[in-house]
């Protein structure tokens, strides 16, 4: 009686897929929200969650119904399950084709799934960029398996014979497919994400230019302070070399002097040869 009067609560829920009372908190409160529903980034400013265990909801996943009839699958209504029945516990989502590991709402007789977001789409939706006028979303298998919708697709040219859920134009014919539209937007996505990333260190490098142009003694200082911030070991190394360039240099001029020594007692002993052989000479001429 406690729980059910809480949960009746404005700012409490009680979920059937987690054992506390879900709080409704305000975006602020936590960082990096992410849907243990669907998966997905939590960017809306209020959400509901247990942050002792770390479990957070959308809104509108926190008030998904339990079963739903939907008109893409009228043959049985749809359950939702927080795991897929699957023993692989993933399935293939039949509106767009991507696979899924969360929440998602199954035919257990037809092997039938959506996810969550899948599941709530727009039946109408505007995409002047694209079009200029509003686009239906065609769910149901035998429109989707008709000949003017297996190659409608405006951003592929994939034929669509699995039956992907499509928004489509009758009156120009012209449409996309689920997937091929989440998958550009993902792109797009990821291009402004790495755009921002570019656009801050860019903004990072012009601060620190900006400030070694408005304070220039602040790079020559850091050059100074390298320069003389030499550590004993490297001043001693400096010595080093130094002292051994000298004792080359010396030992260069001694090794020069001592052949200059050599060459000269070489002449020395060239002329006392000489001598003695003239010697010699004039000693055997006087016999």
């Amino acid at each position: 009686m406690k729980r059910e009067e809480i949960s009746n609560n404005n700012n409490n829920k009680q979920h059937f897929n987690h054992k506390h009372i879900l709080t409704r908190l305000q975006l602020e409160e936590v960082d990096e929200v992410i849907c243990n529903a669907c998966k997905g980034d939590v960017e809306e400013e209020q959400l509901y969650g247990c942050t002792d265990c770390k479990y957070f909801l959308h809104e509108v996943c926190a008030e998904a119904p339990r079963s739903i009839e939907h008109p893409s699958h009228t043959s049985h209504p749809l359950s939702l399950h927080t795991v897929p029945t699957y023993s692989n516990q993933i399935f293939m989502c039949n509106a767009c084709g991507r696979v899924g590991d969360s929440f998602c709402y199954s035919c257990a007789h037809c092997s039938f799934d959506l996810h969550l977001f899948c599941s709530t789409l727009h039946h109408t939706i505007s995409e002047e960029e694209e079009h200029p006028h509003e686009l239906q979303l065609v769910c149901e298998q035998d429109k989707l398996l008709t000949p003017n919708m297996i190659s409608i697709c405006s951003l592929c040219d994939t034929v669509n014979t699995e039956c992907r859920w499509i928004y489509y134009c009758e009156t120009c014919n012209f449409g996309f497919h689920l997937h091929c539209k989440i998958l550009k937007l993902l792109e797009e996505s990821s291009e402004e994400e790495e755009e921002e990333e570019d656009n801050e260190e860019e903004e990072k490098e012009d601060e620190i230019e900006n400030e070694e142009t408005a304070n220039p003694e602040i790079s020559a200082g850091s050059d100074n302070e390298e320069y003389f911030s030499l550590s004993p070991s490297s001043s001693s190394s400096g010595r080093g070399i130094n002292e051994a360039n000298s004792r080359a240099k010396t030992r260069q001029e001694l090794e020069q002097a001592i052949l200059e020594s050599l060459r000269g007692m070489a002449r020395l002993a060239q002329k006392l040869v000489v001598d003695l052989l003239n010697a010699a000479a004039h000693y055997v001429a006087s016999r």
